[in-house]
């Protein structure tokens, strides 16, 4: 074997004191939640990890688990992300001070994984100029622990380029990576077929394997080799260090929150209009969620394409168009990486019910 398969059990001891961790993972989908519990356990009882900066593109909890786990003083000490929303254990620590908060843009946290991969000093975007983000004002600084730490472009430096002004989000090192997968052979290739998305975790395997540093994954199962198929794999063996098969898939592998087996022909299998319509409407929605739909579904026109944010996709907006007929008529799309169907919202939200396309993250 090309790694080191490890128990839940001995997966904490693998993170130094004050690295600085990044993690795959959108609302409960494709976290390696098993390996959160142990470091939250592992700290607990014997105060190890402690100090560590954790980078985050996609917010990863259920407002209990995921990496509302890890929201210790001490166990933390800065946290890089875009939002905490469905993580109040993790916004209360970041709102008192507890712990230092840099908030960036998801996007560019999901495309510099890629920048710093390929050892470029950074990225530049349009994005946040003028908002907290501009170094001119916070540099995405939003607590008083942060401020007091470091300076307003210690991530984002504002340059201008033929007279035009830009953020130059700036490239750090990784050394740790947690991820997850479905299923590893022997040469440590990675799987990701049993997941509802396609997130980040090649490009942030990447990043920390040039950076020097060590790559864990949680999966389902060990397969024989040749069992994957090559265009299946999303992390090839050379990049990954460290293995943890999950002890309970039911408990720490949930493909989605509410759905801890997905059926997989629901997410990734073909419907007609009338089918996914059917599947919509049989479930019931508050009556305000209903109306908020309704208003929205009379701005949509035949060939749009629409993003939808969290909080109003499939039991509002999905609905109205399929009650008004139109959903056949246009794309709904999530920053996830879904194309067409119907998007889950709550503490589903990222994935779709019978989507067209599924791409990556970035």
């Amino acid at each position: 074997m090309s790694f080191k398969q490890v128990t839940p059990e001995e997966v904490a001891s693998l993170i130094p004191n004050g690295a600085t961790v990044a993690a795959d993972g959108f609302t409960m989908m494709s976290v390696a939640d098993e390996i959160y519990a142990h470091i939250e356990q592992s700290f607990l009882e014997k105060g190890t990890p402690n100090n560590l900066t954790f980078v985050h593109a996609a917010g990863q909890s259920n407002r209990v688990d995921g990496l509302a786990r890890l929201a210790h003083p001490k166990l933390l000490k800065r946290v890089v992300g875009p939002h905490w929303g469905l993580n109040p254990p993790m916004a209360n620590l970041l709102g008192e001070d507890e712990v230092e908060a840099i908030c960036l843009p998801q996007g560019q946290i999901s495309t510099l994984y890629r920048t710093i991969a390929a050892g470029r000093p950074g990225q530049l975007s349009t994005v946040g100029l003028g908002t907290f983000i501009d170094p001119r004002l916070d540099g995405g600084r939003i607590n008083d622990s942060a401020r007091a730490v470091t300076a307003p472009d210690e991530y984002v430096e504002l340059v201008e380029i033929d007279g035009k002004e830009y953020l130059f989000y700036k490239s750090f090192p990784i050394d740790v990576a947690i991820i997850r997968g479905t299923k590893i052979d022997p040469d440590g290739n990675i799987s990701q077929e049993d997941d509802v998305t396609i997130l980040d975790s090649l490009a942030i395997a990447q990043s920390v394997h040039n950076n020097g540093g060590i790559v864990i994954a949680q999966v389902k199962e060990l397969v024989e080799r040749g069992d994957i198929p090559a265009r299946l794999v999303n992390v090839p063996g050379v990049l990954v260090d460290y293995v943890m098969v999950t002890s309970d898939p039911a408990k720490y592998h949930k493909q989605t929150n509410s759905a801890i087996e997905v059926n997989m022909d629901l997410i990734t299998g073909y419907a007609s209009s009338e089918e996914l319509a059917k599947s919509i409407l049989a479930h019931e929605v508050e009556p305000v969620r209903v109306r908020i739909g309704e208003r929205g579904a009379k701005l949509v026109r035949d060939g749009d394409i629409i993003n939808l944010g969290t909080g109003l996709p499939g039991d509002s907006i999905g609905r109205a168009l399929a009650v008004s007929g139109k959903l056949a008529k246009v794309t709904l799309t999530v920053e996830s990486g879904t194309y067409g169907g119907v998007p889950l919202g709550g503490v589903d939200f990222g994935c779709a019910i019978h989507p067209a396309a599924i791409i990556s993250h970035p």
